[in-house]
């Protein structure tokens, strides 16, 4: 692993560079990898995070990440509607029974 100068990693940020064996990652200069990402590289790869790129809270990169790029996880998404509420007296049976799916809505025909 090769940590450039100026570079900076968040608290709780994870790198790994030995995903079935070893690889390695290169952390250019004055790139930021904020909070709680996760950076993985599988073996005989390289992974780079480009001079002065920015990874937002959060992200997982298994990827090269472009010089002074910005860059983050897709936004949240709904999964489901909750109908047992997740409490201390629920279950994880329970709550996981009363989650009904959300199904995307159809588009509507154009007319002819």
């Amino acid at each position: 692993m090769e940590i450039q100068d100026g570079a900076s990693i968040g608290l709780r940020s994870m790198i790994i560079a030995h995903t079935f064996g070893p690889g390695k990652i290169v952390i250019e200069k004055q790139a930021a990898i904020t909070a709680g990402c996760l950076i993985v590289c599988g073996a005989g790869q390289t992974l780079t995070i480009g001079e002065g790129a920015v990874i937002s809270a959060g992200t997982p990169v298994t990827l090269d990440i472009p010089p002074y790029t910005l860059c983050g996880a897709p936004r949240i998404k709904a999964f489901g509607r909750i109908t047992v509420p997740f409490t201390l007296a629920t279950t994880y049976e329970e709550f996981r029974r009363g989650v009904e799916p959300i199904r995307p809505k159809k588009r509507e025909e154009e007319p002819s």
